[in-house]
């Protein structure tokens, strides 16, 4: 492998001509580390090697600090004058503040404080600080102690507005170094690439200047691998104020000189201080990549939101990886995660390798495309630089998004092309086929062989192929958030438990559930982040609607169908038959119980045989009575939000049975007919005529059934009686009036 810093000596010697062959500028901005002082090349060329000799480390307590500070009121806020202080010093300010009226200890506990810092005389961020405890001291007046991390040289502050009080003013204010179980533990190097610590004095003092010294190295090395420099590096142990276990570049000055800054909460704190006391020559997983996140662009900030940048923890870890192989001081140092990972070297020799060592290969592929095409390419990458760059590359514009649809047909990755991480991982890939193969503009064909050439070439056995970009998207990169099973409606008894179950693809998957009640108009939000939501099936909440919104940590949200759960359809009582006049409307409904029910109503006219779908689709059939529709039969199907189906009883519409001509007595002459009729209207209209002999006190049934009745004279049925029985299809039944059938003389 060669240097970096061993191709830029040739250039200064005169070989101008290797150089001529990169298509990139070396980069303009200078190294702080100057050739031939603290970093050298190896003697195989292959790696830097720092002297280690000009290291000086220093450790030392902090200075106890009891400060005064001078304060005004303004309009109830309280300022404090700029006052020095220690890096990364803790610290208490006591604030006593009085009024004649409006001062409580729980108000009290809500004012902020802001602290601007200033390093090496420009600001840093503005800080807000709530307060630790408050103290009362008189009925008017009150201590305010606020307990933080000095993160500059000196400081000064403002205070929230405090509201209602009277006679408002600020008596005392102190500042207190709470640092006498810490110390600063310091690294100067000639070249200005320096550290300081923050750290708990219980650390043994010998494991310390070791792991100070490893850390030096490293940082050094990060330096010549980025091609850029931090000036000094601060790092944070024990910050109690740290929201994670550890974060890192915060910008702590404006100015030409960029300091990083690193902070490790209290966990990691412990396990970094274990490592190094019991492990001389190691390095934990988190300090490697915290400081590794710190070499990322040329402007430190806390966001690293540049035009390129894969902000992603396996970069950030190839970048530490790659810099620590790049270091002949420390190519043999122990990584360190929950035991040991091994070194650089031994890593590469393991043949199952677990998802994690993905970083070890793809860093010792960035060792190949370093010696192939030359470190300074690789410095615009790892650094995350692209202020010499003439194409628009960061990881969501339309070119990196066709590079991640080429990507995924070519090699058959199961990811979504639009998942931010994997068009990071792309934007990787990408940048590397722009820098390393000259091309100013993305060609799909070239793309394709870059991949072949660069990553289908390695041995197997060291899973540097294109199993690596598989593998990479395998353990690093979720499938695309789906719905794989959607919720199903439920139909319960009354009592019975409902559970609602949502499945989906995908890590770190969130849901939220939402519910509409029966007579409700908006969902309600139910606090329940589970792929399962369990209820009791009441009267109230029968027929209950419920869907569910899944989103992943890209906060992308699909959501899932809405689902009903409750009792089956159940009727109640089924539509009735019905009279009305003729050119009237006429009605008939079914009553059902049930969970999103529809209705489906059927009609045929009486006489034929088929049944007709109706337009009516609600709970009552309606239409108008006319003489063609009278005795029309209309029926239900009811369908439940469970796809259950029930049909009603048949009704009937129809005029009402009505006599329009009674019948009249009748007369033959002996051995002739005699005849009557009758005229009704209705519907279904059935007849029965019923007869008394003269010598009879009973009525009997005949077997005449039509309007007309007809008998002959005989002297039987002379002089017997007479009447119909009419009934509609309603069960209705009227009598006419009854009739006598005389013989004619």
């Amino acid at each position: 492998m060669k240097s970096k810093k061993f191709i830029k000596s040739l250039a200064a010697a005169g070989i101008s001509a290797l150089l001529s062959l990169y298509a990139m500028p070396i980069h303009p901005i200078v190294n702080t580390v100057a050739f031939g002082t603290l970093v050298s090349p190896s003697n195989d060329q292959s790696a830097i090697t720092i002297d280690e000799t000009k290291i000086d480390l220093r450790i030392t307590p902090y200075e106890q600090m009891n400060s005064p500070i001078a304060v005004s009121t303004e309009n109830n806020i309280v300022k404090g004058a700029v006052t020095p202080c220690e890096m990364l010093d803790r610290v208490s300010l006591s604030l006593v503040v009085e009024a004649s009226a409006g001062l409580s200890h729980s108000r009290l506990s809500s004012i902020n404080l802001y602290v601007y810092h200033t390093l090496n005389g420009a600001e840093c961020p503005v800080r807000i600080i709530l307060p630790s405890s408050v103290v009362k001291k008189s009925n008017t007046k009150y201590e305010i102690i606020y307990d933080f991390i000095t993160y500059g040289t000196d400081m000064r502050f403002e205070t929230a507005y405090f509201s209602g009080v009277n006679n408002f003013a600020a008596s005392y204010c102190n500042l207190i170094s709470n640092s006498s179980d810490y110390i600063k533990a310091e690294a100067i190097t000639p070249d200005g690439e320096n550290l300081f610590v923050s750290i708990p004095d219980k650390v043994d003092t010998a494991a310390l200047k070791k792991w100070l010294n490893n850390i030096t190295v490293y940082i050094n090395s990060l330096s010549d691998v980025t091609g850029f420099s931090r000036g000094t590096m601060y790092m944070l142990f024990n910050d109690a104020e740290c929201a994670t276990a550890h974060s890192a570049n915060y910008k702590l000055d404006s100015k030409k000189q960029i300091n990083g800054f690193t902070v490790f909460g209290l966990n990691t704190t412990e396990e970094a201080i274990s490592v190094m006391e019991s492990e001389r020559n190691a390095i934990t997983w988190c300090v490697m990549h915290e400081l590794s996140h710190s070499y990322a662009c040329h402007t430190a900030n806390n966001t690293f939101d540049t035009n390129y940048n894969y902000h992603d923890e396996v970069h950030t870890n190839v970048r530490g990886i790659t810099a620590i192989f790049n270091c002949e001081n420390i190519r043999d140092i122990t990584i360190w995660e929950n035991g040991d990972k091994g070194t650089y070297n031994t890593i590469y020799n393991l043949k199952t390798p677990d998802a994690n060592d993905f970083v070890y290969y793809m860093a010792k592929k960035m060792v190949n495309i370093g010696e192939k095409y030359g470190w300074n390419k690789l410095e615009f990458f790892f650094s995350a630089d692209t202020t010499h760059s003439d194409y628009d590359h960061s990881y969501s514009c339309d070119t990196n998004l066709h590079a991640a649809s080429v990507l995924k047909d070519y090699l058959g990755l199961d990811v979504s092309e639009t998942n931010p991480e994997y068009l990071k991982f792309v934007n990787v890939l990408h940048r590397l086929y722009m820098l390393c193969w000259d091309h100013p503009s993305f060609e799909d064909a070239s793309f394709k062989k870059f991949i072949d050439v660069e990553f289908n070439n390695g041995a197997p056995d060291d899973n540097s192929g294109t199993d690596l970009i598989q593998r990479f998207v395998r353990s690093n990169i979720e499938a695309p958030l789906e719905i794989t099973k959607q919720p199903k409606n439920i139909s319960a008894a009354i009592g019975d438990t409902i559970s609602v179950t949502v499945a989906a693809s995908g890590e770190k998957v969130k849901y939220q559930w939402y519910v509409l009640e029966p007579n409700g108009y908006i969902p309600k939000v139910e606090n329940i982040d589970s792929p399962t939501y369990s209820y009791t099936l009441t009267e109230e909440n029968n027929g209950r609607q419920i869907y569910c919104d899944v989103t992943d940590r890209y906060s992308k949200t699909l959501r899932t169908e809405t689902i009903t759960a409750g009792t089956p359809v159940e009727i109640i009582s089924n539509p009735a038959n019905t009279t009305g006049q003729l050119n009237s409307i006429v009605s008939t409904s079914v009553k059902a119980t049930g969970c999103g029910l529809k209705y489906q109503w059927y009609e045929r006219n009486a006489g034929t045989t088929y049944w007709g779908r109706s337009s009516d689709t609600d709970a009552t059939y309606s239409c108008t009575l006319t003489k063609f529709r009278n005795g029309k039969e209309v029926y239900c199907e009811i369908t439940d939000a469970f796809g259950n189906k029930i049909k009603t009883r048949t009704a009937t519409l129809g005029l009402p049975l009505e006599i329009l001509r009674q019948p009249t007595n009748v007369s033959a002459p002996m051995g002739e007919v005699a005849r009557t009729s009758l005229n009704a209207s209705g519907s279904g209209l059935r007849y029965r005529w019923f007869i008394r002999y003269s010598n009879d006190i009973y009525w009997h049934s005949t077997s005449t059934v039509s309007p007309n009745y007809s008998c002959v004279i005989t002297d039987e049925t002379k002089g017997c009686m007479l009447y119909c029985e009419i009934t509609d299809v309603f069960g209705k039944k009227k009598k006419t009036n009854t009739i006598i059938v005389t013989e004619k003389r």
